[in-house]
């Protein structure tokens, strides 16, 4: 299990028209994360798990409580790179556990196969198989999207946006190569995300529009 620094977290939906010129601003500041293409880019596909009955998550993290997300996710279609992941977020700070786990585990977990998490080395899955097992976690939704990638070229500092993102509740096809999802037509579908340690400073705060409604 790996466990990321715990960061604070700033992310709004932005329009297909503000993503231009603030992209153009960005570049300024930043340049593409080394694990990105050419084009600043890579793949991301995920699968939620969540309790049947849904919670009022948002008002829990507008009320500033401590929130948890577990997930499957990999990367550029690539099944080596799968990873259980949970996001904790806690007044508006993330940190994020994953540990990597086999095509064979994600579809088992999938089939609602997970009795043999109980006996894992790996706290995560045993932590996870309580809420398959116990909290009666289901599979949600999976998003199919493309994330620019970029960090700043002064301080610790990531910039994230959520573009082309699909969606599908046919949580069965994760692992296709090609999966039928749904294009978010509305013109507030990209996602950014900001990830700092201490406190972002201008241009950049300016840039992303920091402070504005999540």
């Amino acid at each position: 299990m790996e466990v990321t620094a715990v960061r604070n977290e700033f992310k709004r939906y932005v329009t297909h028209g503000e993503f231009v010129p603030m992209f153009s601003r960005l570049k300024e500041y930043t340049s593409n994360a080394p694990f990105t293409d050419e084009k600043g880019k890579y793949h991301v596909r995920t699968v939620y798990f969540g309790r049947k009955r849904v919670r009022a998550t948002r008002s829990r993290k507008l009320r500033g409580e401590k929130t948890e997300q577990y997930f499957i996710r990999y990367y550029d279609q690539n099944p080596e790179t799968l990873r259980l992941c949970k996001e904790s977020t806690y007044d508006k700070r993330v940190m994020m556990t994953y540990t990597p786990i086999t095509v064979e585990e994600c579809q088992a977990i999938l089939n609602r196969d997970f009795t043999w998490m109980a006996e894992s080395d790996d706290e995560l899955v045993r932590e996870f198989y309580q809420k398959l097992a116990v909290d009666e976690y289901v599979t949600k939704n999976v998003i199919d999207n493309d994330k620019i990638a970029l960090e700043s070229n002064v301080g610790s500092v990531r910039v994230g946006i959520d573009i082309n993102i699909r969606t599908t509740n046919r949580t069965e096809d994760f692992l296709e190569p090609e999966i039928a999802a749904v294009p978010l037509d509305s013109s507030r579908t990209l996602v950014l995300k900001v990830k700092y340690d201490r406190q972002l400073q201008e241009p950049l705060r300016s840039i992303v529009g920091y402070g504005l409604a999540r």
